[in-house]
């Protein structure tokens, strides 16, 4: 079993050095390394230039296109049996790679592993488990937090490139879950494992902190993306569900976060109710969702009572800062 593990780097000249020196502390050698410079200007050339000594490693400079186009260029460059994706920020242990492999049965590519990570002090760990694609799907509520991000896992190459799945680069919020959710609906197999040798380094000015104009947008690609993939299987309809309410709720928490204004949060409520209704949701059982709160909302939504969803995520805001 092989590994082509892929780093978007974007003006990341402090970080970079640590986390591809992590990648050659790796006890498991069989992988090559497709770096992408994203058109940094801060001198990350010069820090990834020190790595090319070893023929592993590999340096594509690219025009500013943004973390889905180096991340495309780096899947189109793949050679080998699996890919793994680490952040210019984020760096791993040196057992990572031998992790991953441990949970793959032997020349089984219909087989994707999920691990965990780690981040501010915490550690997030999925319990150790294997899974069929609905279980995987279904148990989104539980399992979002892995689910959501490219990181922590071991894609199969034949799966992405056979199905040409690449990371829509008209998305800049949730590109990854959309990604992913056109991924899990070609894997088979699925093996969750609990352990988390992946560590996320927060940064200062990341999207979720900021205003995002097209969130709308955004989100309704992830939740036709869920629909297209998963929502017309009986089987996956409660997962669907799970994904769609997720996803409207991040639109309008973002609202609210931002001060979007009434005319525009009732606008969005209207638009959303329109994705909601098309769902034929009526044999998915309402406990399946993550709590009684996400029930209630989604039937708002659909009722387009906008004056009560207003309220609620209100005092859910100021809940959170008391």
């Amino acid at each position: 079993m092989s590994i082509t593990v892929i780093v978007p780097v974007y003006n990341k000249v402090s970080a970079v050095e640590k986390c591809l020196q992590s990648i050659v502390n790796q006890k498991y050698t069989n992988y090559e390394v497709i770096i992408v410079n994203d058109g940094s200007t801060d001198g990350s050339e010069t820090v990834i230039e020190k790595f090319l000594n070893d023929n592993r490693f590999h340096i594509v400079n690219e025009k500013n296109s943004g973390v889905s186009h180096a991340r495309n260029v780096g899947i189109k460059m793949a050679k080998k049996e699996h890919i793994v994706f680490i952040d210019a920020d984020d760096y791993v242990d040196s057992n990572y790679f031998t992790e991953l492999l441990n949970g793959m049965e032997k020349n089984n590519d219909q087989m994707t592993i999920i691990s965990g990570f780690k981040m501010g002090g915490k550690s997030y760990t999925p319990p150790q488990q294997n899974l069929m694609k609905k279980d995987l799907i279904n148990s989104y509520a539980n399992l979002s937090v892995f689910l959501n991000l490219p990181i922590g896992k071991l894609y199969s190459t034949n799966i992405i490139h056979k199905y040409k799945i690449l990371f829509d680069e008209s998305i800049k919020y949730g590109e990854d879950l959309e990604f992913n959710l056109r991924y899990f609906s070609r894997s088979i197999i699925f093996q969750t494992v609990n352990y988390s040798a992946y560590h996320v380094v927060e940064t200062d000015g990341g999207l979720s902190r900021s205003r995002v104009p097209m969130m709308l947008e955004y989100q309704r690609k992830v939740i036709i993306t869920a629909q297209n993939t998963f929502g017309r299987n009986y089987d996956t309809l409660s997962g669907t569900q799970q994904i769609v309410i997720k996803a409207s709720k991040t639109v309008l928490n973002h609202d609210l976060k931002f001060g979007m204004g009434c005319k525009i949060f009732s606008s969005h409520i209207e638009e959303l109710s329109q994705l909601l209704i098309t769902m034929d949701h009526s044999h998915v059982k309402w406990d399946n969702f993550r709590s009684i709160q996400d029930n209630i909302v989604w039937i708002l939504i659909e009722k387009k009572m906008w004056v009560l969803l207003l309220i609620i995520f209100k005092i859910k805001s100021i809940s959170a800062k008391l």
